[in-house]
C-alpha cells in the first residue's frame, strides 16, 4: 500500500470515526441486527416459545425509531455538508483519490463496494452518493411497513406472510452492507492527507 493508504488508515487508527458519519453507519447498521431480532421474535411466537406478542411489538418500535433516527441524521449531514460547502471539498477530495492504493487495504472484505463507491461520486459528485442513503431509508422503511402490515395481518387471521420477512431481512442485510461501504467511502475522503 502506498502514501494515500498508509496516511487513511493511520488517521482513522489514531482519530477513528467522524462522529455524525459514525452515528449515520451505526443506525444502518442496526437495521440488519433489528430485522434478524424481528425474525427470531416472530419465529418464537410461531413455534409457542414465546407467550407473549410483545416482544415483536418491541422490536417493531425500536426499528421504527432506529429509521426515524437515521433519517434525521442524514437530514443533517446533507444541510451540514450544504452550509459548509463540504461536498465541493469532498469533491476535490475524490478525484485526488489513488484507488489502486486504497483497494490493496483499506477497502477490507468489501473489496470493489468502496472503489464502485468512489467512481458514483467522481460521476456524480460526494452529496449525490450521500442522497442514496436517503433512498436506502425509503426503501427500509416500506420494508418496515410491509413487515408491520404482515404481522398485524397475521395476528388476526393466523397466516404469516414470508415473502414480507424475506424481504425485510434482506433489506436489513444490505442495509448492514451500505453502511459498512458508506463508512470505508466517506472516511477515505474525511481523511485524505493534502498532496
Amino acid at each position: 500500500m502506498g502514501f494515500q493508504g498508509n496516511a487513511i488508515l493511520r488517521s482513522y487508527a489514531e482519530r477513528g470515526p467522524v462522529d455524525a458519519w459514525d452515528r449515520l453507519s451505526r443506525c444502518l447498521s442496526l437495521e440488519g441486527g433489528y430485522a434478524v431480532r424481528l425474525g427470531e421474535a416472530v419465529h418464537a411466537v410461531r413455534s409457542g416459545a414465546a407467550r407473549t406478542r410483545r416482544g415483536v411489538d418491541g422490536v417493531l418500535r425500536a426499528k421504527a425509531v432506529n429509521l426515524e433516527r437515521a433519517e434525521a441524521l442524514l437530514a443533517r449531514l446533507l444541510e451540514h455538508g450544504d452550509r459548509s460547502r463540504l461536498w465541493g471539498e469532498l469533491d476535490e477530495r475524490v478525484g485526488r483519490l489513488d484507488l489502486s492504493d486504497l483497494a490493496e487495504r483499506w477497502t477490507g472484505p468489501l473489496v470493489s463496494s468502496p472503489a464502485s463507491a468512489w467512481g458514483t461520486m467522481r460521476r456524480h459528485g460526494v452529496r449525490a452518493f450521500c442522497e442514496t442513503t436517503a433512498v436506502r431509508l425509503i426503501d427500509l422503511n416500506a420494508a418496515h411497513a410491509r413487515w408491520v402490515g404482515a404481522w398485524d395481518a397475521e395476528r388476526r387471521t393466523g397466516r404469516a406472510d414470508h415473502l414480507a420477512e424475506l424481504d425485510g431481512l434482506v433489506a436489513g442485510a444490505v442495509a448492514l452492507w451500505d453502511a459498512g461501504v458508506q463508512r470505508r467511502a466517506v472516511h477515505a475522503l474525511l481523511y485524505l492527507p493534502e498532496e
